[in-house]
């Protein structure tokens, strides 16, 4: 009796470390796999991580370039804004000068005499002028 019993106790564990072994054996596969798919993602981000990093290194140099352009730009518009300041100042200074000189021409042609102003509206006071219009 004591040689069935072994033998059944035997069995029973053999059994059961079959089991635990197919067990074992089918966790060792689904974590082989997870690691799998963990590695290919690890592998997927790695290469998503390169080209991200390869597009911040191209906008920091367009970046770079696009900041140099505009301080170029913004000492151009310097440079405008006092050749526009030059300019309006030498226009005024030549529309005073014309002013003067006109007057000082006027003067010299005596079209400033009391006489010729006297006579500015005698185009109005005309006896053969047409009514509504110029003649």
């Amino acid at each position: 009796m004591w040689g069935l019993t072994r033998r059944r106790r035997r069995d029973w564990l053999v059994a059961e470390l079959h089991a635990r072994t197919q067990r074992a054996e089918a966790e060792r596969d689904a974590a082989q796999k997870e690691a799998a798919a963990e590695r290919a993602a690890a592998i997927r981000t790695a290469g998503r991580n390169t080209i991200l990093t390869e597009q911040i290194e191209r906008l920091a140099a367009a970046e770079a370039a696009h900041d140099a352009d505009i301080e170029a730009m913004a000492d151009r518009i310097d440079r405008l804004v006092r050749a526009c300041a030059r300019y309006r100042a030498d226009r005024v200074s030549a529309e005073r000068d014309a002013a003067r000189l006109q007057g000082r021409l006027d003067d010299a042609l005596g079209l400033t005499s009391p006489a010729v102003e006297a006579g500015a509206d005698w185009q109005k006071r005309r006896q053969d002028a047409i009514p509504g219009g110029v003649a």
